[in-house]
């Protein structure tokens, strides 16, 4: 692999809708965090198959789940931005007029939410808000911030593209704060799905897109912190950032995805993961359970 070429720092805001984000206004297919993460984990054809402006199809919706939903609900009610949500006066949604509303707001881009059960979240969302600011994490900055910035490839800029939650910017200093939903807080649980959605390679690529953005300020003084935080009592909340050694994972992976996106574009070839039949070897844990095991 030949070294990549020098690129001038670039990055500016994009001022566009949520929707017009997810679509890619980029003048060419852009590489976000969540698509390099398709690449690097999954492969090449992962990532375009999900690219809104190369494999996706127009009308491909994914279904929320209950946990995706929650996470939008709380992104509401923490940052003010994001998708509207419509609070439905029932019960459930189990009548007819209750699944109407319910199927018409998902239709029209918004969280639908059961009225008792937004007051629920209402509250949840106030008692977070005031465990950050106790915390020092204060969310009085802006939020939903989409940029575009360049990243060096081997044969010149690689077009990229990201939308933070929040971000607190002065003359000396920026922080970037990703609240994020999660079924348990505990530091293990955290490091595990750290790894395992990418946010390793967020956290490079964010880090890389506010430098870019502020090349005024020194690595030390751009800051990232995601606000692990649950969402049912007892609502226990774990800022994270990630250790030296998490981040240079991080930076390792977002560096081979920028690289091979410039190649898959330039050559329109997206590979899965292997072209050939393979030999299958057993993990290490197998090995150890079954060789030499008796009835």
């Amino acid at each position: 692999m030949s070294a990549a070429l020098k690129v001038e720092p670039f990055a500016r805001i994009l001022d566009v809708s949520e929707k017009q984000y997810f679509a890619d206004p980029c003048e060419v297919p852009s590489l976000s965090q969540s698509i390099a993460h398709k690449m690097v984990a999954g492969s090449p054809l992962h990532a375009w198959t999900v690219h809104p402006k190369l494999g996706k199809q127009d009308d491909a919706e994914e279904d929320d789940t209950k946990a995706k939903v929650d996470g939008k609900i709380l992104h509401r009610l923490l940052l003010g931005k994001g998708a509207d949500i419509v609070v439905c006066p029932f019960n459930d949604f189990r009548t007819s007029v209750a699944k109407a509303m319910r199927d018409e707001a998902i239709l029209n881009g918004k969280v639908p939410i059961i009225e008792h059960k937004m007051a629920e979240a209402a509250a949840a969302a106030e008692f977070l808000r005031e465990k950050l600011a106790a915390r020092g994490f204060v969310l009085d900055g802006q939020s939903e911030v989409a940029f575009e910035w360049h990243e060096a490839g081997e044969h010149g800029p690689v077009v990229c593209r990201g939308r933070m939650d929040h971000i607190r910017l002065d003359d000396t200093f920026a922080q970037i704060l990703d609240p994020k939903k999660i079924r348990s807080a505990d530091p293990r649980t955290c490091s595990r799905h750290f790894y395992e959605f990418g946010h390793d390679i967020q956290h490079a690529a964010y880090r890389s897109a506010m430098q870019k953005f502020r090349p005024d300020l020194g690595e030390h003084q751009i800051d990232m912190v995601f606000l692990f935080m649950e969402f049912e009592p007892p609502y226990a909340v774990t800022p994270v950032r990630p250790s030296p050694a998490f981040q240079e994972i991080g930076r390792q992976r977002w560096d081979r995805a920028v690289l091979l996106w410039e190649r898959c574009l330039r050559t329109n070839s997206w590979p899965e993961y292997c072209t050939d039949s393979i030999d299958l070897e057993p993990q290490p844990w197998v090995m150890n359970q079954e060789i030499g095991s008796e009835w």
